[in-house]
Formats: structure tokens, C-alpha cells, sequence
């Protein structure tokens, strides 16, 4: 993102994929729950990322996460993707218009 951001965009999401990596390894992820995983992948990523990047990843994440809770079958899992997009699409409007 050079050309039109500040070029951390590379950087940024290794630090991102390096927080995972670790989490993975320490076996701090609640692997075993979808909804419990995403909301924890939200909050490692917006801590991790930091920035526009992990702001908008954690607002996906914590979208889909809510969706998961009662049902986890694979098109709970679609319209929890689908609910993680209008989330951030309905931020990035929302912030467009201000």
C-alpha cells in the first residue's frame, strides 16, 4: 500500500499471521467453539495488527463470531462470513459519510 497508504500493509499482516502462529502454539485458541475462536481472533488480531487493517479484520471476526453461537453447521458458518461482510461494509459506509 505505498503508492496510496503509509506501506505497512506487508508488515502489518505478519505481525498478524505471527500472533496467530504463537496463539496456535501455545494452544491459547478455544479451538474446540467457532464462536469462542473468532471472538478470540478478533481481539489477537486487532491487538496485534493494530491500524485500519485490524480494526476492520476484529469487526469481521466479532460480526461472524455472533452468528455461531447456537448453531455451527456449515451454513451457520455461511451466513456467519455473510453477516462478518455487511458489518464492515455497513462501517466503511458509515465512515465514508461523515
Amino acid at each position: 500500500d505505498r503508492g496510496i497508504g503509509d506501506g505497512d500493509c506487508g508488515s502489518t499482516h505478519k505481525q498478524g499471521a505471527l500472533a496467530i502462529r504463537q496463539a496456535l502454539e501455545d494452544d491459547s485458541l478455544p479451538c474446540d467453539c467457532p464462536s469462542s475462536c473468532l471472538n478470540a481472533l478478533a481481539k489477537l488480531i486487532e491487538s496485534s495488527m493494530g491500524g485500519t487493517s485490524g480494526a476492520i479484520y476484529s469487526i469481521f471476526l466479532t460480526a461472524a463470531a455472533a452468528e455461531l453461537i447456537s448453531d455451527v453447521s456449515l451454513s451457520a458458518l455461511q451466513k456467519a462470513f455473510q453477516r462478518g461482510i455487511e458489518v464492515v461494509m455497513k462501517q466503511v459506509w458509515w465512515c465514508r459519510s461523515r
